[in-house]
């Protein structure tokens, strides 16, 4: 097997063009493809090269899910410097959800927010190995 990593994520949304550039202006992920259809499919790459793509939605409802609900829980965002990042989302505007939660170990942070179509996403900063 010749496996090498996980290139991209999908996300199902109801605003391709609004949500991606959300995840641009305030996560700082670049476009990278964009079919032009109506509505279009967008790809934006992190600076670590990972993608998601942003695929339009056909109109059904999103099932409402809680935090330990079976299925995808959230999209977990690197960062380098974690109290720098949740000053500057928060200056952005972003929804978070809970508070700061610090590892046992004391080797990560994380705090989860949620992006404008209710997805949940954490920025996460590890300092030592899982």
């Amino acid at each position: 097997m010749t496996i090498s990593g996980i290139e991209h994520i999908a996300v199902v949304c109801k605003d391709t063009t609004k949500l991606s550039k959300w995840y641009a202006q305030t996560l700082g992920f670049v476009e990278v493809h964009n079919n032009k259809k109506t509505p279009p499919t967008i790809l934006l790459k992190a600076q670590n090269g990972i993608m998601i793509e942003f695929v339009p939605s056909e109109g059904r409802p999103r099932i409402k899910t809680e935090e330990k609900d079976e299925g995808w829980r959230h999209l977990a965002i690197l960062v380098a410097n974690f109290d720098q990042t949740v000053v500057d989302l928060s200056k952005k505007g972003v929804e978070w959800i809970g508070e700061v939660k610090v590892s046992s170990s004391g080797t990560s942070k994380a705090r989860f927010l949620k992006d404008p179509e209710g997805n949940l996403v954490h920025i996460i900063e590890r300092t030592g190995p899982l």
